[in-house]
């Protein structure tokens, strides 16, 4: 469950969580970052997501999609 904050409503849904594993390296190289981060935008886009989470370590990050791009 999330709370739509352009809405201020509570949405039920059924995440899909999906597992990926690199190294260090992968992740410290700033045009491999730059492809990982545009690959998730593209999936909230296709998918009709309000935000897609990329956790690497123990940092979460947010691809937030327009509203415009979900309907």
């Amino acid at each position: 469950m999330w709370r739509d904050d352009e809405g201020g409503v509570l949405v039920k849904d059924e995440p899909v969580v999906i597992h990926c594993y690199t190294t260090p390296a992968d992740v410290a190289d700033s045009a491999r970052s730059a492809d990982s981060g545009a690959s998730c935008r593209r999936m909230g886009r296709e998918a009709r997501q309000g935000e897609i989470g990329l956790v690497i370590g123990d940092e979460y990050l947010a691809f937030r999609t327009s509203r415009r791009n979900r309907s």
